[in-house]
């Protein structure tokens, strides 16, 4: 606990004050050293703030998913494409930024309010059309600095028609999305599918595959479109699990199911000697020692599974399948 002064301690403080025997103005401290500031827009930072979708990770994780599978099976070689960035950008200043050697597809987005964009940097661009165009595996592809031209913007088209079906089945758990390719552009400037200072959506994935060099693709998506999707990206239909649909698993699944194998209904079999075999000739008649009473059997890829009748379907001759063989 403090003392507490007496008044005569007191008294001759404020004598010693009076006189100059005690400072009483305090020392200012150093001002501190200038620094850069950065600008910060308020405005704009509360409406990008209101611009986060919930759950919508999930459908650009799935078609990144979707995309690296198809463009696999199409060129045969083993692609991968990876998210890396998520931002809102105005439109005119973000295709300012690129030049005229990307691909830029226009593509309709129904029932979505405006257009969205698949655009290839040059080095995808001109990877893709090396490869479908035969291009030998293991070479480095040649990145040449011109545009592109109407041959190779042609071969390019049918790998963005084929991103247009995965960026529709990875919508599905939010939108029956329609989407499709309305045409490709070179030139950014001829690129008008939206106001100026419009808000967008970038998203923009990494592209990997054998000795080809770092390569971007982005999605573009205007903000006026995802908004009336906003609510349904947060209910809790939008499951994990649906947008999963192209896993190893269910691809495996489907391709087995599409699998076709040789089915044969066999009468009878006998063994013959090589001589009698190659003595054979027209007319003549080779005993099996089947009953026509007798259920066929149904061989699948050379092993039994069915029994079967035979008769005739439509003028041609058939059987039909009367117990499994277990």
């Amino acid at each position: 606990m403090e003392r507490i002064l007496s008044k005569e301690e007191i008294a001759e403080l404020l004598s010693a004050v009076r006189e100059g025997q005690v400072e009483t103005e305090v020392a200012p401290e150093p001002f501190p050293e200038e620094r850069d500031v950065k600008r910060l827009d308020l405005s704009q930072a509360h409406r990008y703030g209101r611009r986060r979708f919930g759950n919508f990770d999930l459908i650009l994780d799935a078609f990144a998913r979707n995309c690296g599978i198809s463009i696999t099976n199409r060129l045969q070689r083993s692609v991968n494409i990876q998210r890396v960035l998520i931002e809102p950008k105005q439109f005119d200043p973000f295709l300012a930024g690129f030049q005229q050697h990307s691909a830029i597809g226009i593509v309709r987005l129904d029932p979505l309010k405006y257009s969205g964009l698949f655009i290839f940097d040059g080095s995808m661009s001109f990877f893709f059309v090396e490869t479908m165009l035969g291009g030998a595996i293991g070479a480095t592809p040649l990145m040449p600095a011109r545009s592109l031209t109407p041959i190779e913007v042609n071969v390019i088209r049918s790998i963005m028609v084929t991103a247009c079906l995965d960026l529709q089945k990875a919508f599905q758990p939010l939108v029956k999305l329609e989407a499709s390719l309305l045409r490709i552009e070179i030139d950014p400037r001829l690129v008008n599918i939206l106001p100026p200072d419009a808000e967008i959506m970038v998203v923009s994935y990494s592209i990997s595959a054998e000795n080809l060099p770092t390569a971007m693709f982005h999605l573009v998506l205007p903000y006026a479109s995802l908004e009336p999707l906003r609510d349904k990206m947060k209910e809790s239909f939008v499951d994990i699990s649906s947008t999963r649909t192209t896993s190893w698993v269910h691809i495996l699944k489907e391709s087995l199911l599409e699998m076709e194998l040789e089915m044969t209904a066999q009468s009878g079999e006998i063994l013959l000697p090589i001589g009698q075999i190659v003595n054979m000739k027209e007319g003549d008649v080779v005993y099996l020692g089947y009953d026509p009473n007798t259920p066929l059997r149904v061989l699948v890829v050379g092993q039994p599974k069915f029994n079967a009748q035979a008769g005739i379907h439509k003028g041609r001759k058939a059987v039909r399948i009367t117990t499994r063989i277990e």
